[in-house]
């Protein structure tokens, strides 16, 4: 019997590190899985490659195509799951503003500008002073009456040395 596999990166499921899954910019989920197995020399565990499947799409590295079938699903859906690469950024379409000023920035980031996140938080903070900050996904910057636009220079300074283009709107 043969110990279990480690457990597969996310970022190896992408075209660059498996390009034999990949056919232009789509790749169906039991592709990613073939071509994963191949390199090993054995199958693979369904669920080995479900779980990287899932950190991909946790990290906002692949999504589902519109004609790909349900996520999650069974070794029998990995088919009919297509994929590709997502965008590298996300940004929401402009909302109505609220009566505080609501700024919000998103972003996908990858883990490496989440550290850069975590170890500029010091200054976000600081940039922030006199406003409520609040961090997911998004960052959002609002304070009653409106946000400052010192404030809003100095968070956008902060968000943009950690991602390009990364700025509160």
């Amino acid at each position: 019997m043969l110990p279990p596999p480690a457990p597969i990166p996310a970022a190896d499921l992408l075209p660059a590190a498996l390009p034999a899954a990949w056919d232009q910019e789509e790749a169906s989920a039991d592709h990613l899985r073939g071509a994963l197995s191949a390199e090993l020399g054995r199958p693979l565990p369904w669920s080995s490659v479900r779980q990287a499947l899932d950190q991909a799409f946790n990290l906002g590295l692949l999504e589902r195509t519109l004609a790909s079938a349900p996520w999650p699903c069974d070794l029998g859906g990995a088919p009919g799951v297509r994929l590709r690469v997502a965008p590298q950024s996300v940004t929401l379409p402009p909302q109505i503003a609220n009566p505080g000023g609501l700024k919000r920035a998103v972003a996908a980031l990858e883990t490496h500008e989440v550290v850069d996140l975590a170890e500029a938080m010091d200054e976000l903070i600081k940039a922030a002073v006199g406003h409520t900050l609040r961090l997911s996904m998004t960052v959002d910057l609002d304070r009653e009456g409106g946000v400052s636009e010192e404030a809003l220079a100095g968070v956008n300074a902060v968000l943009g040395s950690i991602k390009a283009g990364w700025v509160l709107r």
